[in-house]
């Protein structure tokens, strides 16, 4: 795994006064001129550069004390992070986060300091398991933070915190100050990360939950209060067969922060990627001015069809063997285009 290309060489970004406070390379002139920085890394004084052949930065006044990029990145997002949280603890504020779901394939806003009292650095759970930051409960750990730069979650760790039931967010550090809101891509089990982006490098620099059970899709418990089915590729079939156009446009609604509704008529669905997509193949996928789009195998086997997810409606279009649509598409999914890249489904 290698270190995050927007963080890669640039020495010490940030610098601390003696009162605590981060100051970027690039603000030292909002700062009276005679402050004292200290490294975030080691806490030795450091002096403010402006090169002209370099980006401003901060540099050590004794040498021997120079840091890795690693170092430096995994320091400052940690401990920016730690002020954060404990921060939002303290004052008994949430921390949001929006963190993947594995039942709908959206992203759902969730307080991860929930039930916390007290967060700690490098508190350690076991001889295994010292998580960059934990957030504990009346002593007891309800939550652990690694931070991932070029070393992700050992396994021995892992097993650690699987044995203890702790939940575990790898979170890559990408850029800093860290995100806000934080953002989770995925959920997972107790796998390693090498396991679990086996054949799939592009989710090496993605941040994940882990934990022994999914958390709870806030969706899917609203639509079921509500009696809304989720929306499968029969309904869209059923739907383009009856328009006899190959062809069905459903308007979106949204009903509260979580559930999206597709409207037909007197016909409601709930619309989740997830159940959308799973009985059909991927053959492409895409991000294009705002929307998802997918093209797929569609449910009779011999046909295709591209699905268009935006923020106000979704469409879906079936192409039959011997249109022009049909066989410009095959083209397209035969010889892709050097610059197209994948996204990971997002509801």
């Amino acid at each position: 795994m290698k270190i995050p290309p927007r963080l890669r060489g640039l020495l010490l970004p940030y610098a601390l006064t003696e009162s605590g406070m981060w100051v970027p390379a690039d603000r030292v002139h909002l700062v009276p001129p005679d402050t004292r920085f200290l490294c975030p890394v080691c806490g030795g004084e450091v002096l403010h550069r402006k090169p002209r052949d370099k980006r401003q930065h901060f540099a050590h006044v004794d040498r021997d004390r120079e840091h890795t990029d690693e170092e430096v990145s995994h320091r400052i997002f940690q401990m920016m992070l730690y002020e954060r949280i404990s921060g939002a603890v303290s004052r008994g504020k949430p921390v949001p986060a929006l963190v993947g779901c594995g039942t709908c394939g959206g992203k759902h806003r969730r307080d991860i300091a929930a039930g916390a009292d007290s967060v700690h650095v490098e508190r350690g759970i076991t001889p295994d398991a010292r998580p960059d930051i934990l957030l504990t409960s009346a002593g007891l750990p309800v939550l652990a933070v690694e931070v991932v730069v070029t070393h992700p979650v050992e396994s021995q760790a892992m097993r650690a915190y699987e044995a203890l039931g702790v939940p575990v967010i790898e979170l890559v550090a990408e850029t800093v100050p860290p995100p806000d809101p934080i953002v989770v891509h995925s959920q997972t089990r107790y796998v390693t990360r090498d396991v679990w982006a086996r054949g799939r490098p592009a989710l090496l620099h993605r941040s994940r939950w882990i934990s022994r059970a999914p958390l709870p899709c806030p969706s899917q418990a609203r639509a079921a209060d509500l009696g809304i089915p989720p929306l499968r590729s029969a309904d869209l079939d059923w739907l383009m067969r009856i328009s006899r156009t190959g062809r069905v446009v459903l308007p979106l609604r949204q009903e509260g922060e979580d559930l999206r509704l597709a409207i037909n008529g007197t016909r409601a669905w709930w619309v989740a990627l997830k159940p959308l997509l799973s009985d059909l193949r991927i053959l492409r996928r895409e991000r294009t001015g705002g929307q998802l789009v997918y093209l797929v195998d569609w449910v009779d086997g011999s046909n295709r069809a591209e699905l268009r997810l935006s923020r106000n409606r979704l469409s879906a279009v079936l192409l039959r063997p011997g249109t022009a649509g049909y066989h410009a598409e095959k083209r397209r999914a035969a010889f892709p285009p050097p610059s197209e890249t994948e996204v990971s489904a997002t509801g």
